[in-house]
């Protein structure tokens, strides 16, 4: 750091008598040298100044000091950006209710986008649970993904950072950024192009996956003090969404709560989102904070039931949406859970397999006696419940046969085309499916 005589130098060359432009030229020079300066260096250099131009002849020193330096002060602030400003939402001035302002909610995506099933119920819920994070243990993240460009995340992102709390939104961040902004506001925390720099960024994706529970929402940075450093806790729990084409690294999928997105048809219609006229979101974002607000300590003591099927890692990302769903009643307790079992079992996970295996178990009673039925029945009987998590997608015989095969189950060829026996389930339901009767799977599966 120069010394105060070396700072000041522009000044302290200057003779009497001179110009006020050479004067104001040397305190422009002055100022520049302060970058970096402490507020008792900067207290030394002004006194020093306001001396040498008072010797100079100049009236009122101390206004043409404070002048120059509150000019390099606002020079200097707009080169570094602007100030972090995260709007507040008002909560509605009475009470709400809880599954028609979730509607609205839901409603209000579907205006913009063209969802597959589920979606809009999903983005609902965990908007609601970005109002709740004080009541929540686990912060699921909100991933919005899509094969190629131009599927709508953006349009997503940008509904959702009119309706949630605190919304921040970066097309880029680093780590150091997550962890200090997170630390000073408990942001919602909305980034998109995630496909440009997380996968690339282990710090980053460490960062995030350590927010996913409160009670592990923090990492340990040193930070100067006292000619030394000193460990210090920051906090890395704030709600989060990430939109990005193709997926997430697997530890940050694992903790995430997957929107698939996709290009519009033809035949499917939706409004053309302003961002200059998106003032009409206002009040539905009120009137979630202030259902929310009132529900909070309800959330805090929710236990929800969640699907047997879903795995460990799924049922805590649910397990906040869910709360959110019962406590608003209506229909969400029911269209929570078919979210939850459609966006979290693929027909690849093997969570789902138990379930193929159980609803299996349901269509032979009827055909008692009957020791083989068709690949086609056996098909026709998966695809038409509409109840289960794989209606939205189906099967095929060859993904049968493939889930089949994992339980030591092999289709047999008969004189009545290709098929099953009963027999070669009996093994499997009788390992895999509780004892309580057929369809129900046991906690854990």
């Amino acid at each position: 750091m120069s010394t105060i005589a070396a700072v000041i130098q522009p000044l302290s060359a200057l003779t009497s008598p001179t110009s006020p432009e050479i004067i104001e030229g040397a305190l422009r020079r002055v100022a520049q040298s302060m970058n970096g300066s402490d507020p008792l260096r900067r207290s030394s250099i002004r006194e020093s100044a306001i001396t040498i131009i008072g010797g100079l002849g100049i009236s009122s020193p101390a206004k043409m000091v404070d002048a120059a330096f509150a000019i390099h002060d606002e020079e200097t602030d707009a080169s570094q950006g602007k100030p972090v400003e995260l709007p507040v939402i008002e909560p509605w001035s009475s009470p709400v209710d809880g599954a028609a302002v979730l509607d609205e909610v839901a409603a209000t995506f579907r205006r913009f986008v063209a969802f597959p099933e589920h979606a809009d119920t999903t983005l609902a819920l965990w908007a609601a649970h970005a109002h709740a994070e004080s009541a929540a243990f686990v912060s699921p993240i909100l991933c919005l993904t899509s094969p190629t460009k131009q599927c709508g995340k953006t349009t997503t992102l940008t509904v959702m950072s009119k309706l949630v709390p605190k919304p921040l939104v970066a097309s880029n961040i680093t780590s150091a950024t997550v962890f200090r902004t997170v630390e000073k506001y408990t942001p919602t925390l909305l980034i998109d192009e995630g496909d440009t720099f997380i996968p690339g960024d282990e710090g980053l994706r460490g960062i995030l996956n350590s927010g996913h529970t409160r009670s592990g929402a923090q990492i340990i940075r040193l930070v100067p003090k006292d000619n030394d450093y000193e460990p210090r806790t920051f906090s890395t729990w704030c709600p989060k969404l990430i939109a990005l084409i193709k997926q997430l690294p697997s530890t940050l999928e694992d903790r995430s709560i997957v929107v698939p997105h996709r290009r519009r048809a033809k035949g499917e219609r939706v409004q053309k989102m302003r961002l200059d006229r998106l003032a009409p979101l206002e009040p539905v974002a009120r009137r979630l904070a202030r259902w929310v607000t009132d529900q909070l300590d309800g959330l805090k003591r929710a236990d929800p039931a969640v699907p047997d099927a879903l795995g460990d890692r799924a049922a805590d990302n649910w397990r906040p949406l869910l709360a959110i769903a019962d406590a608003a009643g209506g229909a969400w307790p029911e269209k929570a859970r078919k979210a939850a079992l459609a966006l979290s079992l693929s027909v690849d996970d093997p969570s789902i397999d138990v379930l193929v295996l159980a609803a299996l178990q349901d269509v032979w009673p009827p055909l008692e006696g009957s020791e083989f039925l068709s690949t086609e029945d056996l098909l026709a009987h998966l695809n038409t419940a509409s109840d289960q998590p794989w209606s939205h997608y189906g099967f095929t015989a060859k993904r049968l046969a493939m889930i089949l095969r994992g339980f030591g189950i092999r289709p047999v060829h008969t004189s009545k085309g290709n098929g099953y026996k009963r027999a070669d389930f009996e093994d499997a339901w009788g390992r895999w499916l509780t004892e309580a009767g057929a369809g129900e799977v046991e906690a854990g599966a």
